[in-house]
């Protein structure tokens, strides 16, 4: 049986908490890069090695499971001393845990362990606890001693307290950027769904939080969004992306390639060189599309730049005549 009470730890108690976990953090990363570093070496081929790293391990190397982790947990304690500052069996449990996970993963049944950032060990557990370690003030935990807990329910005398966990809630602010980094991703993912090349404007977000939008770009994150997160899902999906030049890309018309003079509360884009009516966000995104598409020309062969491109490049006809590449890109 299960249950959870709320901590109400005073400063000292959290400090050694937050200490716990950090260790705990350093002690599942180097885990992790062991069994990832004698996974690798058993996959490189026999006479070459891998073209960006790779860590040799000898041929009968044993594989760094639990029971051999834990005796080398032990053993390097005399070189790295802050291990000692945590509980022994606080430790093992971490490794017990990612044993677990990649037990996990080779069955096919979830994805492949992760490496923690700061703040991303969560929680901490004591296998063992003393046969009297509750009171009506609070609990008594290994290393922390006595910390004050809000009892919602009465724990009965007949039942015995096995084991503890302290896990750490993430605070409004980390649920928000989770949550937003997750929509991100779904999005990323969306996007390479229906496209082989996406194009975006190569903006400075920055700046722009300093003019009429105010923080807004920051809070919703904008940048990590087109600099981080999409680039590294069009990669993995094998999905082409590039940027081009944000300079002019509302008052081009995506056509015919004229300049369109226009402020931002005209939302209908008017050429009247070809006649084009479109909404302006639809003439922008196509202006964009174009200048990305001219630039992968640009790089395979063709000599010519400026606005003769647009004129006599099959691909900017074919964009003009259709709108956009069917299947290839991004466009509305």
């Amino acid at each position: 049986m299960t249950w959870e009470f709320k901590l109400e730890p005073t400063a000292e108690p959290v400090s050694e908490i937050e200490h716990i976990l950090d260790v705990c953090r350093n002690v599942w990363n180097f885990a992790l890069r062991e069994r990832k570093d004698w996974l690798d070496s058993r996959k490189s081929p026999v006479n070459a090695c891998s073209i960006q790293q790779a860590f040799l391990l000898p041929a009968d190397a044993p594989f760094p499971n639990y029971h051999v982790q834990a005796k080398r947990l032990t053993a390097v304690k005399a070189n790295f001393p802050r291990l000692k500052t945590v509980n022994a069996q606080v430790l093992q449990q971490v490794l017990r845990k990612l044993d677990g996970a990649w037990e996990s993963w080779r069955l096919k049944r979830s994805g492949f362990p992760r490496f923690k950032k700061p703040n991303r060990m969560r929680s901490f557990g004591f296998p063992q606890m003393l046969k009297t370690c509750i009171s009506n003030e609070g609990m008594k935990l290994p290393q922390l001693g006595w910390v004050k807990v809000r009892w919602s329910r009465r724990i009965s005398d007949l039942f015995e307290v096995k084991q503890a966990r302290i896990v750490r809630k993430a605070s409004v602010h980390q649920r928000i950027a989770d949550t937003r980094k997750d929509w991100h991703f779904k999005l990323a993912h969306h996007l390479c769904d229906g496209a082989g090349m996406i194009f975006g404007e190569d903006l400075d977000f920055r700046i722009m939080a300093k003019g009429m939008l105010g923080q807004y770009p920051l809070d919703a994150g904008w940048g990590q969004f087109t600099h981080q997160i999409l680039p590294g899902v069009c990669f993995k999906r094998e999905v082409y992306y590039g940027k081009v030049d944000p300079r002019g890309t509302s008052q081009d018309c995506p056509d015919c390639g004229a300049e369109v003079k226009k402020d931002l509360s005209i939302r209908i884009s008017h050429c009247l060189e070809c006649g084009s009516i479109k909404p302006s966000d639809m003439a922008a995104a196509q202006v964009v599309c174009t200048r990305g598409q001219r630039g992968i020309e640009n790089a395979c062969g063709v000599g010519v730049t400026g606005s003769s491109v647009m004129n006599s490049s099959p691909l900017a006809l074919k964009q003009e005549i259709f709108g956009a590449t069917p299947g290839s890109s991004l466009c509305p």
